[in-house]
This record gives structure tokens, C-alpha cells and sequence, in this order.
């Protein structure tokens, strides 16, 4: 049977009046032919698959920088001073 296992949090904001935090959340879920899934559930379409879940959540997560990455450019992301990963 698939196994699934929740990594999830909220896309927060989080300030202390100057500098701005990202939490990304990543639930996992593994497929029907043994992969494993990982998705920000803050960006929606970031998924990405993996041998193991540390891998797929690897591969995840690289993904969630590239796209703040890409708001950073675009100045989409004022003041962002740190970003984590949280598990549930």
C-alpha cells in the first residue's frame, strides 16, 4: 500500500517588523509503482518525483527556490531575509 506522509505548512509571511521569513510546506505521497511525490503546497504545480521521499523532497524544494527566485527578479518578494522548509 502507497505510503503517505505530510511535510505541510502555510506560505506564511512572517515579520518582526523589518525582515520577512517564507515557510513552504511539502506533503509527500508515495505513487503506486513505488515513487515517491512531493509537493509545495504553497506553489501551485511545484511537484516533483524521486526515488525516495529525501529525494523527491530535495528535488522539491530546489524547486520552491527557484521560483522565490524568479519573484526576487521580478520584485514580486519585498525584504525576504530567510526562507525554511517545515515538517509536519
Amino acid at each position: 500500500m502507497p505510503e503517505r506522509s505530510h511535510s505541510k505548512g502555510i506560505l506564511r509571511a512572517q515579520t518582526d517588523g523589518e525582515n520577512l521569513t517564507m515557510i513552504f510546506r511539502i506533503d509527500t505521497e508515495q505513487e503506486d509503482d513505488g515513487r515517491w511525490i512531493a509537493e509545495v503546497l504553497e506553489l501551485p504545480g511545484a511537484m516533483s518525483y524521486g526515488p525516495t521521499r529525501d529525494e523527491a523532497i530535495a528535488k522539491a524544494k530546489a524547486l520552491a527556490l527557484r521560483a522565490v527566485a524568479e519573484r526576487l527578479e521580478s520584485g514580486e518578494t519585498p525584504d525576504l531575509e530567510d526562507i525554511a522548509f517545515r515538517a509536519a
